[in-house]
């Protein structure tokens, strides 16, 4: 080889090296710098790095930066970039790409395998008595509340996980006052504040499900205004409102990451949707695949404080309804409205002093809540009871907190059956019977006749009215509490592999057509209605099958009666 070739190659190689670091050294030098990473990492006496990971076997370390310890995950841009730092400054050169893929592989094993599990929180979480909220500031403080008292906490002794959209609360101040809220809210009704209140500071309860504020008004009525500082309160973040995502998976993660979120400007909830939000509200278990690439799922056990605004209630489904707090609001006039920046900056000012005044209160709830009886328990039982101690901390009787609230309840029930077609129908059907006893079929046919009397031909065709006996009877299913409180108490029963329904008419005299408004479709097949995901509107899945004889008893079938 020619002394030129020679000359070529070995700057070919110089090249090489220089664009991959130690990427082209040797295997030995590879795995040296490898473990090199590794002990840097795991042996700082500075950083005082101690790796572990959460519930859902993900690694993290935790690391002291100055005076505080701050947490990361180990698969995180960040964690990567300081662990590169940190060998510059050691070794004074570049760890190459692959080595520090190798290296944080290894922490990752190590985290997983070696390191504790510890259950990290977002936002709220409770410990040894005391309910703590992260501050998300720089300096990973949190406020501590117990029943003696509320302080700001350097070095939490619990672990917070941070998410990139959060953003850093006010520091709350001593002899604040919650109330100074309604000075920028358009909320005037007193049974509306009470139960507005009573919700925002059990937003900084945490174990217990919270029901969904469910916003609804004309244009001009400031929901997303109200949305947008609520989110401000208890869950600061870049991200202060949202539509919904396009999947469940997008859906699942926004969850995760929020500990408040807020919907914005909503115009339809499809069944899949309200089944996922009713899960979030109750703690039950969500999932979502990892990568599209692999089976892997990633599991979530989680309670949130949902907000959902629209221009009409766009919670319809008895069981949303149920976990659902109403709050229909006024348009404001022209001489009340005001430049919402000018809004903004001045609510910021307040922010502290309400914050402040959230805590002293839920001080005083800690203290209150043990001696709370409730003489029967609605469907949120932990909330009213909580409920009732937080407005005893506010100065209120509980017996109003429970009036306003029972109210809502009713308003609810109200909602469910005005936006029923088969609610409407049944009522009308047995408004002059005592009783009728029948196969869902004979039902379908009987409320198909009992609308078109009514002058509501072609029901069958409506997109809101059962298309098989079987979808019938799981709509007649989750309509029985809410037509119990108008006296039609509904039964199922089964009878030679036959299923049939008992109605019984206990206010046959108080029922009527009237006291519950039929839907604005009735009686014409709806036009397809604008729906922002791709769960679809009307997703009843297989179950909306128009089969042969849905009276007959399958014994394979989980909803067989």
């Amino acid at each position: 080889m020619s002394d030129k070739e020679n000359s070529d190659k070995e700057l070919e190689e110089a090249m090489n090296d220089a664009e991959s670091g130690d990427d082209m050294e040797s295997e030995d030098k590879k795995e040296s710098t490898s473990s090199a990473l590794v002990r840097m990492i795991t042996e700082d006496s500075t950083a005082k790095v101690m790796l572990f990971h959460d519930e859902s076997k993900d690694p993290y370390m935790q690391i002291t930066v100055g005076e505080h310890r701050e947490i990361w995950s180990c698969k995180t841009k960040m964690c990567r970039r300081w662990i590169a730092q940190r060998y510059w400054r050691k070794q004074k050169k570049a760890a190459g790409a692959e080595a520090l893929k190798t290296a944080l592989a290894v922490i990752e094993g190590k985290a997983c395998f070696d390191g504790p599990m510890i259950r990290l929180a977002n936002r709220i979480t409770e410990h040894e008595g005391a309910i703590w909220y992260d501050l998300s500031d720089t300096e990973w403080r949190a406020v501590k509340v117990t029943k003696e008292g509320w302080e700001v906490v350097k070095n939490p002794p619990v672990l917070f996980k941070r998410y990139s959209h959060q953003k850093a609360q006010s520091e709350p101040v001593r002899d604040g006052d919650v109330n100074l809220l309604f000075e920028y809210l358009n909320v005037s009704d007193e049974e509306q504040q009470i139960l507005l209140l009573v919700w925002l500071i059990a937003c900084f309860v945490p174990n217990i499900p919270h029901p969904i504020l469910i916003i609804y008004g004309p244009q001009g009525s400031s929901k997303s205004v109200l949305c947008r500082l609520v989110k401000k309160i208890a869950d600061p973040s870049i991200v202060e409102t949202t539509g919904f995502p396009r999947n469940t998976n997008e859906l699942v993660q926004l969850l995760a990451h929020h500990w408040c979120l807020a919907f914005d400007n909503v115009s339809y909830l499809s069944h899949d949707i309200s089944d996922e939000l009713c899960k979030a509200v109750t703690g039950g278990g969500l999932s979502k695949r990892e990568l599209y690439s692999d089976d892997d799922d990633v599991l979530y056990t989680i309670r949130r404080c949902l907000v959902i605004n629209g221009i009409n209630l766009v919670a319809t489904k008895p069981d949303i309804l149920e976990r659902g707090i109403l709050l229909e609001l006024e348009r404001i006039s022209e001489k009340k409205r005001m430049s919402e920046g000018a809004m903004i900056a001045e609510f910021e000012k307040d922010l502290p002093k309400i914050l402040g005044g959230i805590f002293s209160v839920l001080q005083k709830s800690l203290q209150i809540e043990p001696s709370i009886k409730l003489s029967s328990m609605p469907r949120m039982a932990d909330f009213a009871r909580w409920g009732c101690a937080i407005a005893q901390a506010l100065g209120q009787p509980q017996e109003r907190f429970l009036a306003a609230y029972q109210a809502n309840i009713s308003r609810q029930n109200d909602e469910v059956l005005a936006g029923s077609i088969v609610a409407w129908l049944l009522l009308s059907f047995m408004g002059t019977k005592d009783s009728w006893e029948g196969t869902p079929t004979a039902l379908r046919n009987a409320l198909i006749q009992e609308a078109d009397d009514n002058g509501a031909t072609d029901i069958a065709k409506d997109r809101d009215f059962p298309r098989s006996a079987n979808v019938l009877g799981k709509r007649v299913n989750e309509l029985m509490t809410n037509l119990a409180t108008k006296g039609l108490y509904i039964t199922r029963g089964k009878e030679k592999k036959r299923r049939y329904f008992c109605i019984r008419n206990e206010k046959k005299d108080v029922v009527s057509v009237g006291s519950v408004a039929p839907s604005s479709s009735i009686g014409a097949t709806s036009p397809q209605r604008e729906d922002h995901s791709l769960f679809g509107p009307n997703t009843d899945k297989g179950d909306d099958r128009d089969d042969k004889d849905d009276d007959v008893l399958n014994p394979w079938d989980p909803e067989t009666f």
